[in-house]
């Protein structure tokens, strides 16, 4: 399926959406916690600086609800077109209150633009861990 990735299958696990807001399709979410029932619970990203941070499947997810994420890379993921259009090899990163990536400036990125922007994602690699 094109949605799930662009280079082939990939691995997801389940989430429980406690952000308080819908978490779009292709969304960089934050992990915060491993529940009991096999899930994660996720948030919002606070900063670029954390390391658990996966991307949302193709689907939309309620507050309350379910969804499944990756951290399998290549993967599709949404970045703030205010940041400019990405290009490939360009470094970005997750922002606070925020489920896009955007450019990162300096060192504080961390998520490598691994191919060319389609609407509103962007194909990019697995991020590396900046938590300096």
């Amino acid at each position: 399926m094109k949605d799930q990735s662009p280079y082939g299958l990939q691995r997801f696990f389940e989430f429980r959406n406690d952000t308080g807001v819908l978490v779009p399709a292709f969304a960089i979410i934050r992990i915060e916690e491993v529940l009991s029932d096999v899930a994660v619970k996720i948030g919002m990203p606070t900063s670029a600086k954390e390391w658990l941070h996966a991307v949302n499947g193709p689907r939309d997810v309620a507050i309350g609800g379910r969804g499944e994420c990756t951290m399998d890379f290549p993967t599709w993921a949404l970045y703030d077109s205010g940041s400019g259009t990405p290009a490939n090899g360009e470094i970005w990163k997750p922002s606070a209150g925020s489920f896009k990536l955007t450019l990162a400036s300096n060192d504080e990125g961390n998520f490598p633009i691994y191919g060319g922007a389609d609407g509103n994602r962007v194909v990019v690699g697995p991020p590396f861990c900046n938590c300096g």
